[in-house]
């Protein structure tokens, strides 16, 4: 038995390690690297087995070209709206447009705090501007020079007051009566 005398330090009663001697149990080469890797490439193998099975389908892009010719009457009417500015993505506001106090948390406006970053005019980014990159169609350059050329209190009349033809026209743009 080894006392406190033999090793200075060491708490009374404890055994020295060096008088305990060495394992002579059976022992194997253990190579940790190799375990690591190995399990690596288990978990690699299967994340990607498991991400072809389960994968999302590559379905193609909507596009504004797209959605027109899918459903013009949908498309028109959400292009009046963004015109009018009725649609949910005009009102939105903070931090894209002033329009409202974007989301709440109580009674805090904590967006409207941060104030516009992004800011998004809706009825330009969404229909003036795409329809601008039209080329060779007069009317349509016409119609866009009239617009840009109006007050915007005289844009939302127009506006309002097709998206009511619309409305009344059971949603049908081609059955709308027509302005002056």
């Amino acid at each position: 038995m080894t006392t406190t005398a033999d090793r200075p330090g060491q708490a009374p009663g404890a055994k020295s390690v060096a008088r305990q001697g060495k394992w002579r149990g059976p022992t194997r080469e253990y190579d940790l690297v190799k375990e690591i890797v190995a399990a690596l490439a288990v978990v690699s193998l299967l994340t990607v087995m498991l991400a072809a099975l389960f994968s999302s389908p590559d379905e193609k892009n909507i596009t504004l070209q797209s959605w027109a010719a899918a459903n013009p009457n949908d498309f028109v009417a959400t292009a009046t709206g963004e015109l009018a500015g009725t649609t949910t993505s005009a009102g939105y506001g903070a931090p894209y447009n002033t329009a409202g106090d974007g989301q709440k948390l109580g009674p805090l406006t904590l967006q409207k705090w941060g104030g516009v970053r992004i800011p998004v005019d809706p009825a330009d980014d969404f229909v003036v501007t795409p329809l601008s990159t039209l080329t060779g169609n007069g009317d349509v350059r016409s119609a866009l020079a009239a617009w840009k050329a109006a007050s915007a209190d005289r844009q939302t009349t127009w506006a309002g007051a097709y998206s009511d033809a619309i409305t009344a026209a059971d949603g049908d743009p081609s059955k709308a009566a027509t302005g002056q």
